[in-house]
């Protein structure tokens, strides 16, 4: 789930400053949309563009 951050988050050990977007699991997500801190975005995954990770999975699949 990629998030575009409504104030400064604290995630993995790591503070965030608002307006930053970054990726998450699906539950940490909707923690962070429900408490208002972030809102989801639309990413590169849903709108059909491949990003590098989806390139490292689809390679690994074909071996």
């Amino acid at each position: 789930m990629e998030l575009k951050l409504k104030g400064k988050v604290k995630h993995n050990g790591k503070w965030y400053d608002a307006d930053a977007t970054i990726k998450v699991k699906q539950e940490e997500g909707e923690r962070l949309v429900k408490m208002g801190a972030a809102e989801e975005i639309e990413s590169a995954k849903k709108s059909g563009v491949d990003t590098a990770d989806e390139k490292k999975k689809s390679k690994k699949d074909k071996e």
